[in-house]
């Protein structure tokens, strides 16, 4: 009888020491699919913005064509989502599936009618209605003016809610709600329904997220020419307001015409304010190695997209090629076969300046904890690269690999898969612009826009070079909107992770031992390295740990089972 007690609190001891040692797994509870009608039958610019919104409540969400809908794609999915972004006529057996979904049912634009779901829908028109002076109020009584807005005319019935309705000389219903369905009366995901239709989605869900505006401030574009006197008095001025903030670095100046390249030890005054930066409340940003590509001078940006062409950087900086089409090639497979190619360029381009960037910030006792691209432009294979490296994203997001130009912000916090793991972090009342005087008057509009999201990020940024005088003018209009109790952003709050090689360079809790203790700095940074790969050992060690307590377990069960059997 003894040895079953002492069996058995060793049982206990190993589940417990099991349980408290194993990383958590996430608990996935909101599956979504897509069901889209496009162009070709193919994703586009337009499905990835829905994603970029749906990925602020869950990352487990799959796209299907609608004629390719099939009973498994349905399987143990929680939301359906109808995306009818072109008109089409729908296939009865998408219907039928669409018909016997018994989760919450959202539709978006055409086709909607089709739907039984969507019975009590009555469009006046299937064609888009466009005004031009509209202003747009939701159920929460938040609204913007003088809005250009296209949508179907909807007329509802006693038993749904309009979630969100437009005026012009008339009102009309944009967002509607009945039981388990919602209908968004346009095709258009893009602003001014963006930071709406983000808001109606917390109904559709029927989660309540924190109801308070938070404030992000960057500091942009510092590089080793900048004057360091003036990024001090600015760091001055948001030390002594005891406000959290990014700074988005440059480590490389570079000018190819007069040849001039600045590397940013070659600027003491600034690597100490920095330093001093990072030390009271800064999170530092890899703002690109050089913030240029070809002849391009830093600042100029499109570092990791060739804006001249168009394309990705698929080609030296001073290479003559032009990317070749598929009509230049006899066969599919060698077309495909170039491509190839051309993708492995650009992601050893994008590998070699990652890293150069982070050992040249790492150099001066700065650590980089996220990644901006210049001008936000980027590939979805530098996404991917990326993401090997950062597991957060700062600022807009480009949505087509065929053109740059085709980007977009989202009002919260996101993490959309074709980001590959990382965390979005927005950026949506743009800059304070040095050649524009009202150009605070512009963020103060988009401040309202983004407040009517119930957790969206007011996101702006400031460049140093203006001094500090319009920073002030920044933060005050900020304050005045959001009160004295605003909810600046604090990134070293946040799971931040920096990697290299897969293993974790830099995460929340190391950051502050680099920046806290300078004796570890500079001559350590790369033995953090390997400190990492050894702690990495231990974590898989952990592993080995628990399969080896469950063997204990089944061993000493297997003895207390043959025990009592021989006193039976």
């Amino acid at each position: 009888m003894r040895f079953a007690k002492v069996c058995l609190t060793l049982v206990v001891l190993a589940l417990t020491y099991i349980i408290f040692h194993t990383p958590a797994v996430r608990a996935a509870s909101t599956n979504v699919l897509v069901v889209y009608a496009a162009e070709n039958g193919q994703m586009d610019q337009y499905q990835q913005l829905l994603e970029l919104q749906l990925a602020h409540f869950t990352r487990d969400t799959a796209f299907i064509a609608s004629s390719e809908l099939t009973s498994t794609d349905l399987s143990n999915k929680t939301h359906l989502v109808y995306y009818g972004h072109v008109s089409e006529k729908v296939d009865p057996s998408t219907i039928k599936l669409i018909d016997d979904f018994s989760g919450p049912v959202l539709a978006i634009g055409h086709n909607a009618e089709q739907l039984a779901p969507f019975s009590w829908l009555d469009k006046e028109s299937s064609s888009l209605l466009s005004l031009q002076q509209a202003s747009i109020t939701n159920n929460r009584d938040k609204s913007i003016e003088d809005q250009e807005i296209s949508l179907f005319p909807v007329t509802t019935n006693t038993a749904s809610e309009t979630i969100v309705e437009v005026t012009d000389q008339q009102q009309f219903p944009l967002i509607i709600q009945q039981d388990k369905t919602m209908y968004v009366a346009t095709n258009q995901l893009f602003s001014p329904v963006s930071n709406f239709f983000a808001d109606a989605l917390h109904d559709y869900f029927d989660v309540d997220h924190h109801d308070g505006t938070q404030v992000m401030l960057r500091l942009e574009d510092v590089n080793p020419k900048l004057d360091a006197d003036k990024v001090r008095e600015i760091f001055t001025y948001l030390n002594e307001k005891d406000i959290p903030y990014l700074v988005s670095v440059t480590p490389v100046y570079k000018n190819p015409e007069s040849e001039e390249e600045i590397h940013l030890s070659e600027n003491a005054k600034l690597v100490a304010v920095l330093q001093e930066m990072q030390q009271n409340g800064a999170s530092i940003i890899l703002h690109g190695y050089t913030d240029q590509y070809g002849f391009g001078t830093t600042g100029d940006g499109f570092e990791f997209w060739d804006k001249t062409n168009n394309h990705p950087v698929y080609f030296p900086s001073d290479s003559y090629e032009t990317l070749q089409s598929k009509e230049d090639f006899t066969t599919p497979e060698a077309y495909q076969n170039y491509l190839t190619e051309r993708k492995a360029f650009e992601e050893a381009y994008i590998r070699e300046h990652i890293e150069n960037g982070i050992n040249e910030l790492a150099a001066n006792n700065l650590y980089p904890v996220a990644f901006e691209a210049p001008h936000y432009a980027m590939s979805q294979n530098g996404y991917n690269v990326v993401s090997e490296y950062f597991n957060t994203y700062i600022g807009q997001v480009q949505l087509s690999d065929q053109d740059w130009r085709m980007m977009t912000d989202v009002p919260a916090v996101s993490e959309p898969d074709f980001l590959y793991g990382m965390t979005l972090l927005p950026e949506t009342i743009r800059y304070v612009r040095y050649d524009q005087t009202d150009s605070l008057q512009d963020m103060e509009a988009l401040m309202n826009e983004v407040s009517v999201v119930r957790d969206g990020v007011i996101s702006g940024f400031y460049h140093p070079f203006l001094g500090v005088n319009g920073l002030k003018k920044l933060v005050t209009a900020l304050e005045s909107k959001f009160g004295p109790d605003i909810g600046w952003f604090d990134l070293r709050e946040h799971n931040f992770s920096v990697s290299i090689d897969g293993t974790a360079i830099i995460s929340r809790d190391q950051y502050h031992t680099l920046i806290d203790n300078e004796e570890t700095n500079r001559k350590n940074f790369f033995s953090f390295t390997n400190e990492w790969r050894w702690q990495s050992t231990l974590l898989q060690a952990e592993y080995y740990w628990a399969i080896a307590g469950l063997l204990i377990i089944t061993f000493l069960l297997f003895l207390a089972f043959r025990r009592s059997k021989r006193y039976l």
